[in-house]
């Protein structure tokens, strides 16, 4: 019996219509806790022994949220909140049977690690956005931002202190919250939802104050209330932070005999936090420094797709929630567009060398973020980054060459909230303005690009079920020859020759496209469920400003998810999901076909595993062949497990493998990887994971050759190693005082076999889809690494040895002291060593003795932030 997975999929839609039932859960209770307001505020220091608390009243009987959702908990926890004009107090007395056995793990601020204890407080009094505030036994902050309905934001973050105590009848945690950095509606008495949680760390149990259900459709909502509040201060502050900082560049792969090794630069900035109302904030940036960030992890990508790297630049990381106006892995506004790498590089002749800027420079950049008190939400920024130049040395001088024009970015997001979050509909606008006043600069820019589209989402039986539906557009407009580049770039592939449903112009000098999507389901309770249906039309294009993997697509999607609340057994936890999804171009190439499976487990000795198991039929490729014809590919299956040990421990572990294999041609791929985690002492971490990947791709993409009218679209089967490893140390003298390591060398090694051409990209017989180069119709020349190869019709043409020995090794050591609350001194040495060679080296001892051997690239950087408010 065939196997049919359209039919699968109809299955699933139908059985989402009859489950679609309506749901009765118990109307929740909130619970209530009056505050009281002191004269006198309390020293910081995690004691309790302040003459101030012994006002108010303290409030316990939590309840266990995991892993026995509604349960005891194993420990007593109780609370108590004060405040005054200016700040919040919060004090958690966390009582313990066992002290000896409280985790405080010392870590990075924003992990969390060890026993660990939080408030949130949802001061729009919302139902959907709160700020909490964390703190671990060992006495390391955690803050994050509750949005949406699970969605957090970690990369939020205040200026507020806290303390911690160990006590022979547990630990206690002492908090002091400035009103300052929360955001309220205007109002002398104020009721504010709260929530209060507690984490065991060695027994892995999480228990609450209000208790938010594990299988909750959303949290905010379901917070209990924080009455007494009354008379505080407005929150209109303005918070500046000026830094300087001195950098040393040392480049030692420098080839360029005209210029020297080593670099000095002075540099200084100012971020500045402006509460324009008690619920509205102007963030502005002036020339900001990001040399302390992390860098990239390495990566040598042979695909025809743009790689997506996180966003890790603090002003970019506040408040992005605002602008949210994604779908799944698409982004409306990719703030890594801002800042990037110069778009334009100049060719160099023998004898010429460039000297060219790794990022285009921010000359400033605001952010105006908050919401009315009758639920409208506002975001709005706008980035200024300089034209860019670069030089190109020669024996006949220096000349300037330009690289990037002045562009202006803004991105705007408007929501309205009716019915207590219940219905939300909204607008996001986003455009890019270029200045583009050189003819290099109109030849290789545009120069507008703008985007927008308006969204409506309806809840309902308390959250449980959802509909979502977002409609967009873009608009595109420039020179013919930007716009022709455009259109044969990786997202478009216009060029196509098989695709009659493109239209490819030279001419062109705009392009505009659209898109939509709709998703409807079931999210709360333990069985969860959903159905999604989208397009991207063939013009449509965000990337000057968003992120787009591919356009000219249709796609629906189907899943069902079911997941435990309660122990069983042996089993603590369990959730499995499947779900179903393809994909189509506009003209009908099933471009995805694929149904999958993945089930989590926790055991009862806090061991977890996981399995993911895939199918995939036969589909095209239509970017593979970088405008040629698109690639049928034949089915695949494969699966992949990880398991990990228990992480209340000192020392722990995971590993996984996965193995995927193709039903046609030899295509296989496997790996395996894993990593330890390792707590010697409290104040040092070690971690260190790698991962191998071991690819037989039979199809790998080389390159297009020009033969009289036609061109030959040439493949091979790669074989292909990877190995990244990356290593971490961390040693905390204290909360705000820590040395930090990090390094990643990365390796990648690839040999070309069985060289081919496109025959017939799409056919279903394998042995007419390539032509397969006998040893006969070509050879190679070693001293020249060029292969010749001989047609049937007598012609010849070359091609490069596209075999390759890549590897890279980037590390930072940083360290870091909080001097003052939102004050830091940074000292950090950036290193890289990197090493390419068109020749594959089949041990990795080898490529890396090479890369160590290899000059380097280090920046030395000190610098200098102080916080003050006014």
């Amino acid at each position: 019996m065939q196997f049919n997975l359209k039919l699968l999929f109809i299955s699933f839609q139908l059985l989402i219509c009859l489950l679609l039932y309506p749901a009765n859960r118990e109307e929740n209770k909130k619970r209530q806790y009056t505050t009281h307001r002191i004269d006198h505020a309390p020293r910081i220091d995690g004691k309790l022994d302040d003459e101030c608390w012994n006002q108010g009243v303290w409030d316990g009987d939590f309840t266990q949220q995991f892993p026995n959702s509604g349960g005891d908990p194993s420990q007593e926890t109780y609370i108590k909140v004060l405040y005054d004009r200016d700040y919040i107090y919060v004090a958690i007395k966390c009582m313990d049977t066992e002290p000896d056995k409280i985790r405080r793990i010392l870590d990075r601020r924003d992990k969390f690690s060890g026993d660990a204890v939080g408030i949130a407080f949802d001061s729009y009094y919302d139902q959907r956005t709160a700020f909490e505030f964390n703190v671990t036994a060992a006495g390391q902050k955690i803050d994050l931002k509750h949005y949406g309905d699970k969605s957090q934001d970690l990369n939020w973050n205040a200026i507020w202190d806290a303390a911690t105590s160990l006590a022979d009848s547990g630990w206690t945690a002492e908090i002091q919250i400035p009103f300052s950095q929360l955001r309220y509606n205007k109002g002398n008495r104020k009721i504010w939802g709260m929530h209060v949680w507690r984490w065991i760390d060695r027994e892995q149990e999480e228990s609450h104050w209000q208790l938010i259900p594990q299988d909750a459709s959303a949290m905010v909502y379901l917070f209990g209330e924080l009455n007494g509040i009354e008379r505080i201060r407005s929150s209109r502050q303005v918070e500046l932070l000026p830094y300087a900082s001195v950098k040393l560049d040392y480049k030692g792969d420098q080839q360029n005999p005209y210029i020297g090794k080593w670099h000095t630069g002075l540099n200084g900035g100012l971020d500045a936090k402006i509460g324009i109302s008690s619920n509205f904030t102007l963030d502005a940036t002036i020339n900001p420094d990001f040399g302390q960030v992390e860098a990239d992890p390495s990566e040598l990508n042979l695909t025809a797709y743009e790689t997506r790297f996180d966003e890790k630049r603090p002003f970019f990381l506040e408040g992005r929630d605002i602008f949210d106006f994604n779908i799944d892995q698409d982004r409306f506004f990719y703030t890594r567009r801002v800042g990037s790498l110069p778009g334009y590089k100049p060719d160099t002749q023998e004898g010429e060398y460039s000297d060219l800027p790794e990022n285009t420079t921010i000359l400033g950049s605001a952010k105006l973020s908050g919401r009315t008190s009758n639920g409208l939400l506002v975001g709005l920024m706008n980035s200024v980054t300089g034209k860019e130049f670069g030089k190109i040395y020669s024996d006949e001088g220096a000349r300037t060459v330009t690289l990037e024009p002045l562009t202006n970015y803004f991105a705007g997001r408007i929501k309205k909230e009716l019915n207590n979050a219940n219905t939300i509909y909204g607008i996001s606008f986003n455009s890019v303005v270029r200045n583009n006043d050189e003819q290099v600069l109109k030849n290789n820019f545009t120069d507008n690009a703008t985007s927008g589209g308006i969204d409506f989402t309806k809840y309902w039986q308390d959250k449980n079920y959802f509909f979502t539906v977002k409609l967009t557009g873009s608009h595109i407009s420039g020179s013919q020859a930007s716009i022709k580049d455009l259109q044969e770039s990786h997202l478009h592939r216009f060029q196509r020759p098989d695709a009659e449903h493109l239209t490819y112009d030279t001419l062109r000098t705009n392009l505009s496209g659209t898109g939509a999507t709709i998703r409807i389901g079931k999210q709360g309770g333990q069985l969860k469920y959903g159905f999604k249906s989208s397009f991207w039309s063939p013009q449509f294009n965000i990337n000057d400003i968003g992120f787009v993997r591919v356009s000219d697509k249709v796609e629906q999607q189907a899943w069902i998810n079911y997941e435990s609340i309660e122990s069983s057994g042996f089993l603590r936890k369990y959730e499995f999901e499947i779900d179903n999804r393809i994909n189509s171009s506009f003209g009908g190439e099933i471009m995805d076909n694929r149904v999958g499976l993945e089930a989590n487990v926790q055991f009862q000795n806090l061991y977890n595993t996981e399995f993911k198991g895939e199918l995939v039929l036969p589909s095209f490729d239509t970017r593979v062949l970088r405008g040629g014809p698109a690639l049928l590919k034949d089915s695949y299956a494969g699966a992949e497990v990880e398991v990990e040990s228990n992480s209340a421990k000192d020392f722990s572990y995971f590993v996984n493998s996965g193995y995927w294999h193709s039903f046609g041609f030899p295509t296989k791929y496997y790996h395996f990887g894993g990593g330890i985690n390792y707590h010697p002492v409290n104040q040092l971490y070690i971690g260190l994971d790698f991962d191998y990947e071991k690819n037989f791709e039979n199809y790998q993409y080389i390159e297009d050759i020009e033969l009289g009218d036609n061109v030959l679209y040439m493949a091979a089967t790669m074989d292909r190693d990877i190995l990244l490893t990356t290593l971490r140390i961390e040693y905390y003298l204290s909360p705000e005082l820590s040395i930090q390591y990090y390094g990643s060398p990365y390796y990648s090694i690839g040999a070309y076999t069985d060289f081919k051409r496109v025959n017939n990209a799409g056919s279903k017989n394998r042995s007419e889809r390539f032509h397969h180069y006998k040893t006969n119709e070509y050879a190679y020349d070693t001293g020249k690494e060029v292969y010749t190869f001989n047609e049937t019709n007598a012609e010849t043409f070359t091609m490069d040895n596209p075999d390759f020995s890549f590897a890279q090794f980037r590390s930072n050591l940083i360290f870091r002291w909080e001097y003052k609350l939102g004050s830091v001194f940074y000292l950090v040495w950036s290193h890289e060593q990197t090493r390419n060679e068109n020749i594959r080296k089949p041990k990795i001892h080898d490529s890396l003795l090479n890369l160590f051997a290899a000059r380097p690239s280090d920046v030395f950087m000190i610098k200098f932030s102080y916080w003050f408010s006014i």
